[in-house]
Order: C-alpha cells, then structure tokens, then sequence
C-alpha cells in the first residue's frame, strides 16, 4: 500500500504490530541502546509510544551489557519477548546479532518478537546460523522495515513468521526544534562502516556545519547520562539487586534515550535543511520540518524506507552524493 500521511503510517505499524502480539497486555523489551546513537533512541522512544498506545505494558527491560535470562523469567515469567529495532539484523554488526540468537536460544518457550530491523548479511555463514536457530525455536517473527526485504527473508528462514513493519522512530510523532538556527545547512554523515559518503565529506562549503551522532559535551548532559545509567551499573555488579532496582533500570533507560534524542534535536536544529547519509537523521529532520536531502548507506536501507514510506512524509528527497545534495541547496540560494 501507498501511504499518504504520517498518521497512515502510524496505524500501519499498529496493525502489525497489534496483530503479531495476540492480545497480549505484557512484554519484555530487550537490547536497549546504551550508546550515543541517537537514531536507536528515537527507535526506542517510538517503540514504547506505540506499545502505550496498543494498551502494552513493559515488564522488563535490559542492554545486552547486562542481561541475566533468570531474572527475566522470574520478573516476567510468560508472555512476548520483545527484541529492539533498528538495522543490526545480521553481520555486519555481530554483538548484537549474536545476543539476538542467545535470547531466541534461551527462551525456547515463548513468543519472540523481533521489531522491525534491516537484514544485513555478507556472509552466507551468518545466515544459515541465523536461520538453523530460528528454525530451532519454531516461534519468531520477524519483522522487517523494507517491503523489499521481506520475500528475501522468507526464503531464508522457512518456516519463521515474516512480516512487513514500519520503522518504529516514526512513532514518536512531530517534535520541536531546540535552540537557535544558525547555519543554512547542517550535514550529519556517518563515520563508520555504513558509510559510502566518508571519502568524499571533504571540508564542508561555508555556512555548512557537519556532525555525527557524537553526543554533546557539555558536562550537565555527560554527568547525567552517568547518572542515569547506575541502576544497570550495579545490577550488573550485584546480580543479586536487580530485581530490586529494575524500575529505577527502566526510569534510567528512558531517560538515557530523552536526553540523547535531545542532542541530536539541538543538533539538527541548527541548520535550515539537513543532507544526511543516516537514515534517522533523515527521519528527525523531517519530523523537525526541515528540508532533508538524503544519500544512500551501504546496504541501500535509506533509499528503499525513504521509497516505501517516508517520501509519503514531504520535504525529503534523495541525491546521488554528498556533494549532489550541496548543491541542491546551493541552487535555492
């Protein structure tokens, strides 16, 4: 289907996600992002708006810095098992996948949910690992956020419950910008192994201010992500006190996703468009109202989101490179 809103959008990603979660008034929300990715806190914002939304509770929470299966059983002894979003479904970025197969391995008895992710191998290894352990449990579904990838996947994993699924960032809605503009363009490019845009960055033309998802360094925000991050920090020190602390864990993941979401708002705020080879930047720009031209990653994620839904979204289009997009905004001077 062809979306025409952001509201379309929205229901689409409640439809599907209403449907694979049966009902179901509690789950578990496993891999929260504790890193100064900004994109996967937006991911993380959104999947617990829809999940208010749908009238879901979280029950329990963890990073793969410290997950303990006990713990979860005992705290949240049935029902869904929810696993983050985002695009490290597969090898490009093996920390996570493999703490995805050991929950699907530890949890043989109940319903895991992977949320929407890209499927990203190179290497037909990781793959059939992928697929022997999904077959294994009999009992995932994955969604997936590219319509394209979605007959892909059924290929390769028989048998597993496949479905199509919109980004979940999108859930969190329209935001506000914060501070002042004072640059024509700000550029958010990527420094790591998703970038095709790196060699050619260069120095950025005048009025042009550039960034990555590297956090603010202000103190005040550095000292409170410290500071909301010690719930986990001594449940993974004292095992024995992560029951006891497991709200005020959740109190602090959220607030670690508000206040890094924050920086990268303030961030983007600063420019009147945005050219961008992240795929959330793209989506914050838009939901800020920003002009955003976007360039393709490696794996082709931001062409085809932006072609299945969040062209649907307005002020957002998409250039060949970096310097493409520059002067694209060089032209409406």
């Amino acid at each position: 289907m062809a979306f025409k809103d952001l509201a379309e959008i929205q229901q689409e990603t409640l439809r599907a996600l209403g449907n694979h979660l049966g009902g179901a008034k509690q789950v578990a929300l496993l891999d929260f992002p504790r890193h100064f990715n900004s994109g996967d806190s937006l991911i993380w914002l959104g999947t617990k708006n829809y999940l208010s939304r749908l009238g879901v509770e979280v029950s329990y929470e963890a990073s793969l810095h410290y997950f303990n299966p006990r713990e979860l059983r005992r705290v949240y002894p049935e029902g869904p098992i929810l696993i983050h979003g985002g695009g490290n479904f597969g090898d490009r970025w093996p920390d996570h996948q493999a703490f995805r197969e050991k929950v699907i391995e530890s949890f043989p008895d109940r319903q895991i949910i992977q949320l929407p992710q890209t499927m990203d191998f190179d290497h037909v290894s990781g793959r059939d690992r992928a697929a022997q352990v999904l077959a294994n449990h009999g009992n995932v579904v994955l969604l997936l956020r590219e319509r394209a990838a979605v007959d892909e996947a059924r290929e390769a994993f028989p048998g597993t419950t496949v479905d199509f699924c919109p980004d979940l960032a999108l859930g969190l809605g329209y935001q506000e910008a914060l501070g002042q503009t004072t640059n024509p363009v700000v550029q958010l490019l990527r420094l790591d192994r998703e970038s095709t845009a790196a060699s050619e960055s260069g120095i950025p033309p005048e009025g042009v201010a550039t960034y990555d998802w590297h956090w603010e360094t202000r103190l005040p925000p550095r000292v409170l992500w410290r500071l909301q991050r010690l719930p986990e920090d001594i449940s993974r020190l004292c095992p024995l006190l992560g029951g006891l602390f497991l709200r005020l864990k959740i109190r602090g993941f959220e607030s670690m996703a508000k206040t890094n979401l924050e920086s990268a708002i303030r961030n983007l705020s600063r420019g009147e468009s945005v050219v961008t080879d992240r795929l959330h930047a793209m989506v914050l720009g838009v939901l800020l109202g920003k002009q955003v031209v976007a360039v393709d990653n490696v794996n082709h994620k931001i062409s085809r989101i932006y072609s299945d839904y969040v062209s649907a979204l307005g002020n957002v289009s998409m250039a060949g490179s970096v310097r493409e997009a520059q002067r694209f905004f060089s032209h409406q001077d």
